[in-house]
C-alpha cells in the first residue's frame, strides 16, 4: 500500500460510488477501458492512476471530476496554501525557456508542479516520453505545440491538456517572448 492520504481518499471514493451503484469491478473496468485488477489496486491504494485513467474511471462511474473530488482534503494543513511572491524562488533558466516555480507537492509515486514558464523568441523545447500529464494555459504570446506529429497553434487564453507519455515539442515562432502557466503531474 502506498499509504498516501489522497490516494486512499480516491480509492475509497471509487469503491463507495461503485458499490452504491451495485456495480462490480468488471463493469466499471469495461466502461473505463482498463482491467478490473487496476481498479482493485486503485481502490486499495496500491497504485497511482494516471490522469487519463482517472478521468476514464470517473466517467465510467457516471460522475464529473468536480463532483468526484468534492470534499477531498488535498492540502491537509488548514485547507489552503498561501504563496507570497516574496517567498517564491526566482525564475531559473532551463535551456530555451525560464521557469518560475509556484508550487511543488510530492505524493507517493510522483508529484505535482505548478510553474510559470517563459520562452524567448524563435526558441523550442523538446521532451521525451515520461509518466504523468500536463496542462498549459497560454498567458501571453504564441506557441506551436507538436504532439505525436500533430501541430497545434496556441495563443493567449488557449489551454492544452496532454499525456506526458508522448513525445512533444513547444516552439515560440514569434518575435516576442511567450508565457504560460504549466500544471504537471508526474508519475514515477
Amino acid at each position: 500500500m502506498l499509504n498516501d492520504p489522497i490516494l486512499l481518499q480516491i480509492g475509497r471514493k471509487i469503491r463507495s460510488i461503485r458499490k452504491g451503484q451495485g456495480a462490480t469491478l468488471q463493469v466499471i473496468a469495461e466502461k473505463a477501458g482498463v482491467s478490473k485488477g487496476l481498479i482493485s489496486k486503485i481502490e486499495n491504494g496500491h497504485t497511482v492512476p494516471s490522469m487519463p485513467v482517472m478521468l476514464s474511471i470517473i466517467s465510467a462511474l457516471g460522475t464529473e471530476p468536480a463532483s468526484f473530488f468534492e470534499g477531498f482534503d488535498f492540502l491537509q494543513d488548514g485547507g489552503y496554501i498561501h504563496l507570497p511572491a516574496s517567498e517564491r524562488p526566482q525564475a531559473v533558466q532551463k535551456g530555451h525557456f525560464s521557469e518560475a516555480p509556484l508550487l511543488h507537492r510530492s505524493i507517493s509515486g510522483g508529484g505535482v508542479d505548478i510553474s510559470i514558464r517563459e520562452m524567448f523568441p524563435e526558441q523550442a523545447y523538446h521532451w521525451s516520453p515520461m509518466g504523468g500529464c500536463s496542462f498549459i494555459y497560454i498567458l501571453e504570446g504564441h506557441l506551436k505545440a507538436q504532439l505525436n506529429r500533430n501541430p497545434i497553434e496556441l495563443t493567449a487564453g488557449d489551454g492544452l491538456f496532454y499525456s506526458n507519455q508522448m513525445e512533444g515539442e513547444l516552439k515560440n515562432p514569434s518575435g516576442d517572448a511567450s508565457r504560460w502557466l504549466q500544471f504537471q503531474i508526474q508519475v514515477n
